[in-house]
């Protein structure tokens, strides 16, 4: 089982309650389970965190992550490079620019 997701470059999302992806390249992290709930009111599903990476890897490259509440960024679009931090190890994506 992987480690829980910790961080990503260097924003805390350890308290993160999930994820909305627009299926291309957006990427907005709820910060409390009562603002997932309201994403998922609104229509939109609810990721959990443990995805993040998989999701960002497969986005086409105009991809980025923001926080769903106040659109302030937490990996800007066409970052070239992204760390990961679980409890239990780290992941480096690395990507070309574009």
């Amino acid at each position: 089982m992987k480690g829980k997701l910790l961080r990503v470059s260097n924003v805390d999302v350890s308290a993160a309650a999930g994820f909305i992806y627009d299926g291309c390249h957006k990427i907005y992290v709820c910060r409390t389970k009562n603002q997932a709930e309201i994403c998922r009111r609104a229509g939109d599903r609810v990721h959990p965190m443990s995805a993040l990476e998989r999701t960002f890897v497969g986005s086409c490259p105009l991809r980025f992550i923001n926080w769903e509440d106040t659109l302030k960024t937490i990996v800007p679009q066409c970052a070239q490079r992204v760390t990961f931090t679980y409890s239990d190890r780290k992941s480096v994506v690395r990507f070309r620019p574009l």
